[in-house]
């Protein structure tokens, strides 16, 4: 009967809550709409004269839960075409946007987790960039990993290529946040972030994963100029290292570093091998066919693979050698190769529709 009764009770509260939460959000929206209705009547207005009238809760609104306000004006500067982030605030200032968004700077240093993450990934929607630049790069020394990304989000959506290098090194400390996450940041920060990525790159203070992460970033964004610098770094003594240096060739398309990514098909660790491979099939230079095929026969199936996909990306001196590699007497080669071209088949139709 005491079971029965706390079921029931528990049933009770979950339904309760949930009808509150429901009603709550309603009441959300419906401040949502009205508060943007509000921002996009004032700044659709140009110069003309319009009732100040019409616009005197707005005060009362932006501050009544500065929460949907944020959310509101990072929907406006996204969503509106032609609303930019400088003509919201202009248009705003009159009726306490400047209040919200030094409050929002004060959080920044709250003692709440909170309050700390929520300026962090708010601010930018709420003041210009001279305004929080400064607060935010600051916050990038927080002792919380997911304010520390929290701000250097927001420093890359408004571009901040002075901060790349500090941004780099904050989010490798300790590991607590994956690469790849750093590495999609850094096309936010522009061409801008290049210069001083290379010449991070020739500080000895920089720890493997910095100087891995900054190799990703410098092949994420293109950086031709960096490509002789890039390849010193093949023969770094960090398995790592060496992988990114690989892979940010590739993405390079570095056909003067052929060389040095044939001669590292022979690195000890097969992740080195394998992103060797790829990077040789991005670069397609008919001169790294006899590597990649050497290489078909490799221990490992991932190096054989990237090997076989590499050649498919040459013609047609790479497909050559695999059609004559998938008549191997070597098993292995001969699977992979018969793999790679079974998918070129499949795949030649649906190529020949899309240039259709």
């Amino acid at each position: 009967m005491v079971l029965l009764s706390i079921v029931v009770l528990l049933s009770l509260w979950v339904i309760t809550s949930n009808i509150y939460y429901v009603h709550r959000e309603h009441i959300n929206q419906i401040k949502r709409n009205q508060l943007m209705t509000l921002i996009k009547e004032l700044t659709g207005k140009h110069n003309e004269t319009f009732d100040t009238k019409q616009f005197a809760s707005l005060t009362r609104q932006l501050s009544a839960n500065t929460r949907l306000t944020g959310g509101v004006l990072a929907q406006l500067i996204q969503g509106e075409q032609g609303l930019s982030r400088a003509k919201l605030f202009d248009a705003l200032a009159p009726y306490g946007l400047p209040d919200i968004a030094s409050n929002e700077l004060k959080n920044l240093q709250s003692i709440y987790t909170s309050k700390r993450l929520w300026a962090a990934a708010n601010l930018q929607y709420l003041a210009a960039d001279t305004t929080i630049a400064s607060a935010l790069k600051s916050a990038l020394k927080d002792r919380e990993s997911t304010i520390r990304l929290a701000s250097a989000q927001a420093l890359s959506a408004l571009a901040q290529a002075d901060a790349t290098c500090v941004i780099i090194r904050s989010l490798c400390a300790r590991r607590a946040i994956p690469w790849g996450r750093i590495v999609e940041l850094m096309p936010g920060l522009g061409q801008a972030a290049i210069t001083p990525l290379i010449t991070s790159l020739t500080d000895n203070t920089l720890t493997d994963d910095e100087r891995a992460v900054t190799l990703a970033a410098l092949g994420v964004l293109k950086a031709t100029p960096a490509e002789a610098l890039i390849d010193e770094h093949i023969s770094h003594s960090s398995k790592h290292v060496r992988i990114q240096a690989c892979k940010a060739l590739g993405n390079l398309c570095a056909t003067k570093s052929i060389t040095t990514l044939m001669q590292a098909m022979t690195d000890d660790a097969w992740e080195v091998r394998v992103v060797c491979a790829h990077a040789l099939g991005q670069i397609a230079g008919s001169v790294s066919v006899a590597a990649l095929s050497a290489h078909l026969s490799d221990p490992v199936y991932w190096v054989r693979y990237n090997c076989a996909d590499a050649l498919s990306r040459i013609s047609p001196d790479g497909l050559s050698e695999l059609q004559k590699q998938s008549n191997s007497e070597d098993p292995f080669v001969r699977d992979v190769c018969r793999l790679i071209l079974d998918r070129q088949a499949h795949l030649a139709p649906l190529m020949d529709m899309e240039a259709v």
